[in-house]
């Protein structure tokens, strides 16, 4: 094995997929989910839309500089 490997030239792997095409499992704080399960009344296929609503909505307002 080498000390340190050069991986300036290296190309990504084709089979990777596409950033908007990837989906992530988000694990979240037991807080949280209480809190959204008790107090939004969504059910479980929807929490995905409601949190993926509520992080676009705090992204758009930091973007505005409303943090």
């Amino acid at each position: 094995m080498q000390n340190k490997y050069d991986f300036s030239l290296k190309e990504q792997s084709k089979l990777s997929v596409p950033v908007e095409d990837m989906q992530v499992a988000i694990y979240l704080n037991k807080d949280v989910l209480l809190y959204l399960a008790e107090n939004c009344q969504v059910s479980q296929e929807n929490l995905s839309v409601l949190v993926n609503y509520l992080l676009s909505t705090y992204i758009e307002m930091a973007r505005r500089g409303d943090l």
